[in-house]
C-alpha cells in the first residue's frame, strides 16, 4: 500500500507542510525547464518560460540540452 500524505485545509498547514508543498512546486518547475532542455528547446526561450531574469539561472539547463551547435558546425563543412 502506498503511503499518502494526508491534505489539509490551506489555513491548518504547519510549516513543515508549506515547505513540503513549496518543494514540490520546485521540482515541477525544475522537471519542466528539464524536458524542454533535452528535446532541445532553445535556452532563451527556457528563460522566458521560466521567468528567469538572468540567464545564468536558465544556464543549469544546458547541460541537459542535445548538441544542437553541432549540426550548425557540421553544415559549413561541405
Amino acid at each position: 500500500m502506498y503511503f499518502v500524505k494526508e491534505i489539509k485545509p490551506f489555513n491548518e498547514i504547519s510549516i513543515t507542510n508549506l515547505i513540503y508543498y513549496v518543494n514540490k512546486i520546485k521540482t515541477l518547475r525544475h522537471t519542466f525547464a528539464s524536458h524542454l532542455a533535452i528535446n532541445g528547446t532553445p535556452i532563451f526561450n527556457i528563460q522566458k518560460l521560466m521567468n528567469h531574469k538572468d540567464i545564468t539561472m536558465t544556464m543549469r539547463y544546458v547541460k541537459l540540452a542535445p548538441d544542437s551547435g553541432r549540426e550548425a558546425i557540421e553544415n559549413l563543412f561541405f
